[in-house]
């Protein structure tokens, strides 16, 4: 329309937009659907490169089973005096 400057061959309906407010970064912003939309899909990335990253960090430390006589030996000897396994696990991880 030349008067109000509507475009009747666009397919979006004209409605009041609404901002919703929304934690980014810690601080409390509006944002309409659009970038509503872009702060999802962001957060989208950065949790499934969080869980590949969590994936290979259970891949550096998967469990290692003791045998029966290297669980009598952790008995036997204590964990702490003799052998110092809790250092060697500190060092280790």
């Amino acid at each position: 329309c030349h008067i109000c400057g509507y475009d009747f061959t666009s397919e979006e309906i004209p409605t009041k937009k609404r901002r919703l407010p929304v934690m980014v970064d810690g601080e409390l912003v509006l944002l309409d659907e659009h970038e509503l939309t872009e702060r999802q899909e962001e957060i989208k990335i950065k949790l499934s490169e969080n869980k590949h990253s969590v994936k290979q960090e259970e891949k550096k430390t998967e469990m290692k089973r003791l045998s029966q006589e290297e669980k009598l030996q952790v008995l036997k000897n204590g964990l702490e005096r003799k052998n110092n396994l809790f250092e060697k696990g500190k060092l280790w991880l």
